[in-house]
C-alpha cells in the first residue's frame, strides 16, 4: 500500500466516524504524515546496517523474496538449512541473489509483566 492509499483509507475512517468530506482528507494526510516516519519502509541497501542486527532484506535473481538477513564478514546471511553437512543444520548462511533494499524489523510485541 503507498501513501496515496494509506491516506485515502485513514480519510475513509474518518469519514465513516464524522462525515465531513474535504476536511476528513485534510486530516489523515496530517495524520499520515505526523506517523510516516514511524512505518518501516524499504530502503536502498547502501543505507542498512553493517553492525550485525537482523533486518529484512529483499533478493532478486533467483526469484524474488524478502528474508531476515545480517551482515557478516563483509556478506548478507540469512538464516536457513545447511544440508552441506548432510545433517540439515540451521545456521546463517550466504545469500544467493542481488540485495537491492532492506527494511528494519518490527518491534517485538509487548509481555504483560
Amino acid at each position: 500500500m503507498n501513501e496515496q492509499e494509506i491516506i485515502k483509507k485513514m480519510a475513509e475512517a474518518i469519514y465513516d466516524s464524522c462525515g465531513i468530506g474535504e476536511l476528513d482528507y485534510q486530516l489523515a494526510k496530517a495524520s499520515y504524515n505526523a506517523i510516516k516516519d514511524l512505518i518501516p519502509q524499504w530502503q536502498p541497501i547502501e543505507s542498512a546496517p553493517r553492525d550485525g542486527s537482523e533486518v529484512y532484506v529483499w533478493v532478486t535473481g533467483n526469484g524474488n523474496y524478502k528474508t531476515e538477513a545480517r551482515f557478516l564478514n563483509n556478506k548478507w546471511h540469512d538464516y536457513r538449512v545447511d544440508n552441506s553437512s548432510g545433517y540439515g543444520q540451521m545456521e546463517w548462511s550466504p545469500i544467493d541473489g542481488n540485495i537491492t533494499h532492506w527494511m528494519p524489523l518490527p518491534q517485538p510485541p509487548e509481555t504483560e509483566a
